[in-house]
């Protein structure tokens, strides 16, 4: 198993590389962020992502419909002319 760095290597260029290593890497301000953190905490952040709040809005198409099993019921026994 793979000892955990060590807080004083933890800086900027190690973020970007752990964020790079685990995504899609950061913009420089989530990598600051990420430095902020430490490197459990930074970590801990990316593996344990549920509680991270997001404030990107769900787009209306992704969005439940509660009656999105009744529409399908009624199209299944549509007549054609329906």
């Amino acid at each position: 198993m793979p000892k955990p760095i060590s807080p004083t290597r933890w800086n900027y260029q190690t973020a970007a590389h752990l964020l790079n290593r685990a995504g899609f890497g950061g913009t420089p301000a989530e990598i600051a962020k990420l430095v902020e953190f430490g490197p459990e905490k930074a970590v801990d952040s990316l593996v344990n992502f549920e509680g991270v709040l997001d404030a990107t809005a769900t787009p209306e198409w992704a969005k439940v419909d509660p009656d999105r099993f009744k529409k399908y019921q009624e199209m299944r026994s549509a007549t054609p002319e329906q």
